[in-house]
């Protein structure tokens, strides 16, 4: 049971997690967000840390989201609004990925695969309100919000969507806006390595961080140690041999439980098993 979240049920979780740094409240004004205008945030990973700092803006949001919550409820509970019933119901389906409990996010603030249930409560609730506006200047403010969200979301996907043809424009694209977030940064580079863009990979790794001497996330290293092989460098086996020293030999450590031991591995070195995997191949 401790580790079917990912994650064990400690109060060190709740403190810091929901307590101290709101993530709750940022993932709640996130998912509010997304489903009233999804093209705000735009891509596959939308990181945490990006969303929660500590900044003014972000504060104020979590104040208003705080605010907006109470209420929700209190409108319910004594007014019994349809409406506000409505956003409750769609904050009970995506429960599970706000941060109350203990399960991996991927370092994302939202998982918007969650979203699908949750966005019919959303809508039925937006449209009914909008139904049964009375004046007529309300009605024709709703009308031309829908017409300009439905225009901004018909020209967002049509320009986003050469970016999805592969992963390399897809990470490509994403890398641009997050270039220090490791998770990002290594899959473009993967995308390169994928695409056979040894060049490309070496030249950009050369030039944002060996330049600058930094020392190269061991998941960068494992790739870009990979395009020089290709590219016969013998700086190469450096690169490699220093991995695969960072690297425990999980695989000897027990082998009744070789997964477990990859797993415990990887979350210690930020890697997942494939990219373990690809410094031995």
């Amino acid at each position: 049971m401790k580790g079917t979240f990912h994650y064990p049920f400690l109060w060190v979780f709740y403190k810091t997690i929901v307590v101290e740094q709101q993530i709750p409240l940022y993932a709640i004004k996130q998912y509010f967000l997304q489903a009233l205008l999804p093209f705000y945030t735009l891509g596959p990973i939308q990181p945490t840390e990006l969303f929660t700092a500590r900044k003014l803006i972000n504060i104020v949001s979590i104040l208003l989201t705080s605010i907006f919550l109470v209420y929700l409820t209190i409108s319910a509970v004594r007014k019994n609004s349809f409406f506000s019933w409505m956003m409750l119901s769609y904050l009970v389906t995506i429960s599970l990925v706000i941060f109350l409990i203990p399960i991996s996010s991927g370092n994302n603030i939202i998982q918007e695969r969650f979203m699908t249930l949750g966005l019919t409560f959303f809508i039925i609730g937006i449209i009914f309100t909008l139904f049964e506006l009375r004046k007529q200047s309300w009605k024709i403010l709703g009308i031309t919000f829908l017409l300009i969200w439905s225009m901004g979301a018909y020209a967002t996907t049509k320009s986003i969507l050469p970016f999805w043809k592969n992963e390399m424009n897809l990470w490509g694209w994403i890398y641009k806006s997050y270039p220090n977030n490791y998770i990002i940064r290594n899959l473009y580079y993967f995308s390169l390595l994928k695409y056979n863009q040894l060049d490309e990979l070496i030249f950009i790794v050369n030039k944002t961080t060996i330049s600058q001497g930094k020392s190269l996330h061991i998941a960068d290293q494992v790739l870009y140690g990979k395009a020089l092989l290709i590219r016969k460098n013998p700086e190469s086996l450096e690169y490699l041999r220093g991995v695969v020293t960072s690297i425990p030999e999980f695989h000897k450590l027990d082998s009744n439980n070789v997964l477990r031991n990859a797993l415990n591995a990887s979350s210690h070195l930020q890697l997942t098993p494939l990219q373990i995997a690809t410094a031995y191949d």
